[in-house]
């Protein structure tokens, strides 16, 4: 265990913070930049596609304007509007007005792949036409049940492009893109033209929706084709086909914009033909989610990093501690007076070193210390034995005197003579 204020868990706060908090920082500015590049990348993906798309949409677009410039040069060429205008004035050529106008839709159904049916309606609301596929056109359909095909032969609709919608005179219920061409007389005395018949070509929803389809839409939440108002031509989301998008003015002129609980980032490109927008949304949580799962990725490799180096740090202080540890549990056991204590230690390294040095340092002063207590015992035992040199002859002297004297003292000359040479003797 690392004890509070051990240089080691000094080491390992320096090594945190030194080490992993600049990496954490500049992990943190990378992820930044990374969640920005991720968000342009997406964007400039989905301006690619869009780029993509609205070129193909254009193509067809193009294609129909072509359509319809043809029909109309041919009906003034092949004697069409000619006959159109007749049919006005009284001289009716229907057969001959059938012949031309056969000849145009067998043209046109064979000018593009898509086109289902070409249908011209005249004042006389009969149906003159045909379609790719044989039966699907009811010819025998009173077309003045249609409130759309009279608005244009009365002249109250002049656009040259319906949004999804299903035509009453085919026999199946699939939807189509209508593209009108009017035939219209004017007058010298009126400036307002006359409608002298209306020609739609229908041309299958599959025309642009090959287009969709053909996308990788992963990037996309929202993807649609819609008109000047706002009616949606085409789109990934089937429901939206043939409706009117209310947000749409919203996603023409915003970059970002809720829609519902989500944010989506839109762009648009515009196909001129016939004033379509194509419209591509994005969500926020798309690009976050990308984005999220590799932080999550990116932060536990790094964790997992942290910790292994947490470890592997820990793990290397406490082994860089436990031989420091033990020198010191000797130099305490030293302090005390034990100098028999030894490290022990059979290392290499400058830790190694710092051990046999204390191990030869206590040898050295055990070794000194025995010596000079040594030296200073054998003095002592010198002195004691030069003092018990000089006292013990005056104590010998003077025991022998005591001896004597009381002899004397009582009366007993010959034993004081006797102890008076013995003291002479011992004397010299």
């Amino acid at each position: 265990m690392i004890r509070k204020g051990s240089i080691f868990r000094k080491y390992l706060i320096f090594f945190i913070t030194a080490g992993f908090l600049p990496i954490i920082l500049s992990a943190a500015a990378m992820f930044r930049l990374y969640e920005k590049n991720t968000v342009e990348n997406t964007m400039n993906n989905v301006d690619y596609l869009l780029n993509y798309l609205s070129e193909s949409v254009a193509n067809v677009a193009d294609d129909m304007k072509n359509i319809n410039a043809y029909i109309m040069e041919q009906s003034r060429v092949g004697g069409l509007f000619e006959n159109l205008t007749e049919q006005r004035d009284g001289n009716d050529q229907s057969e001959a007005r059938e012949e031309m106008i056969d000849d145009i839709v067998e043209t046109v159904i064979n000018m593009n792949p898509y086109v289902k049916g070409v249908v011209f309606i005249g004042k006389d609301n009969k149906i003159h036409g045909d379609t790719r596929i044989s039966g699907l056109l009811d010819k025998s359909y009173n077309c003045s049940y249609i409130p759309m095909v009279q608005e244009y032969l009365t002249g109250g609709l002049s656009d040259d492009f319906i949004s999804p919608h299903k035509m009453n005179y085919y026999t199946d219920d699939t939807e189509v893109i209508s593209f009108v061409t009017r035939f219209t007389y004017t007058d010298e005395i009126s400036e307002t033209p006359e409608v002298l018949g209306v020609m739609f070509v229908d041309v299958y929803l599959e025309s642009i929706g090959v287009f969709f389809d053909n996308l990788n839409k992963d990037m996309l939440s929202i993807l649609y084709l819609a008109d000047l108002e706002g009616d949606c031509i085409y789109s990934i989301n089937e429901a939206w086909i043939g409706r009117r998008i209310y947000e749409y003015q919203t996603h023409r002129t915003a970059e970002t914009s809720k829609m519902g609980d989500k944010l989506r980032f839109f762009q648009t490109k515009s196909i001129p033909a016939f004033s379509w927008t194509l419209v591509g949304g994005t969500d926020y949580d798309y690009l976050m989610g990308k984005i999220n799962t590799v932080k999550s990725i990116t932060f536990l490799i790094i964790s997992i990093g942290v910790l292994a180096c947490l470890c592997l740090a820990f793990l290397g202080s406490r082994a860089f501690a436990k031989p420091i540890n033990r020198i010191l549990s000797r130099m305490r056991l030293a302090q005390q007076g034990n100098l028999d204590a030894r490290v022990d230690m059979h290392r290499r390294d400058k830790i190694g070193q710092i051990a046999d040095g204390f191990d030869e340092m206590l040898s050295r002063m055990k070794e000194y210390i025995d010596r000079v207590y040594l030296l200073q015992i054998k003095q002592k035992d010198a002195e004691l034995t030069a003092l018990k040199t000089q006292i013990q002859p005056h104590f010998l002297y003077n025991t022998l005197e005591v001896i004597r004297m009381q002899a004397i003292s009582g009366g007993d000359d010959t034993v004081a003579e006797m102890i008076r040479s013995l003291a002479e003797q011992f004397r010299y």
